[in-house]
């Protein structure tokens, strides 16, 4: 039969038709738009780290895991344990990255959330074990920010992996509201803050569940340390 617009007496105008084959694009196009990228894993390089087959790295949004050392074979507390989970999730598997594989870190890693094949965000296992802090970046407003959050404050409250470790009086700590880090009263990042962005923690457990995570220098990783001098 004919179309609708000619049955009811209306012809659709120049504009309309101009515009038909963009709007045609643009609605085959969405179902694609949070599609991410699909990869294959080499391995797990450590907890928050993996190898694709074509040798490219990708560092996990979000989360920090414990440090590890390879040349020493040495880790920070529960370092090898996320790094055993992170494998046993992605190695020799497909995985999808989103947004993009365009943004890097100053180490050339791609930056990326990362989904298992039944759609499962590979931080939020990692997190709900433990076996990592949240480590917000300010540059992102991410639903997933909420969800890993979510997560952390629930493994504190289980005492869950890292959380064994991280004691809750260890003194105060200083954070910046505009790097979401927080640092030791003696850490010189802490006296360059601007006065509009100071928070101030009774402890360094307030700072993790209000969604902080440390600065590099006040990170509390001896591996950290030992592979900034070696």
């Amino acid at each position: 039969g004919r179309p609708t617009a000619v049955r009811c007496g209306m012809r659709p105008g120049p504009l309309l038709r101009i515009l038909y084959p963009f709007f045609i694009c643009l609605i085959c196009a969405i179902p694609w738009a949070h599609a991410g990228t699909w990869v294959w894993v080499d391995k797990a390089v450590d907890g928050d780290t993996l190898r694709l087959q074509d040798g490219r790295l990708v560092r996990y949004m979000g989360i920090n895991t414990p440090e590890i050392d390879h040349l020493t074979h040495h880790a920070d507390p529960f370092g090898w344990k996320a790094h055993r989970l992170n494998q046993q999730l992605v190695a020799g598997k497909k995985v999808r990255l989103e947004p993009d594989m365009a943004r890097k870190d100053r180490y050339g890693r791609i930056l990326a959330d990362v989904y298992d094949e039944e759609g499962q965000l590979v931080s939020l296992l990692l997190i709900s074990k433990g076996l990592c802090y949240f480590y917000p970046h300010p540059s992102d407003a991410k639903a997933t920010d909420d969800r890993l959050l979510s997560a952390q404050r629930n493994a504190m409250k289980q005492r869950s992996g890292i959380w064994e470790t991280i004691s809750r009086r260890s003194g105060p700590r200083i954070g910046n509201r505009g790097s979401r880090r927080f640092h030791k009263l003696q850490c010189p990042l802490a006296g360059a803050i601007a006065p509009y962005h100071i928070v101030r923690f009774s402890t360094p457990w307030e700072a993790y569940w209000q969604g902080y995570a440390p600065c590099d220098r006040c990170l509390p990783s001896p591996i950290k340390k030992e592979l900034k001098h070696r």
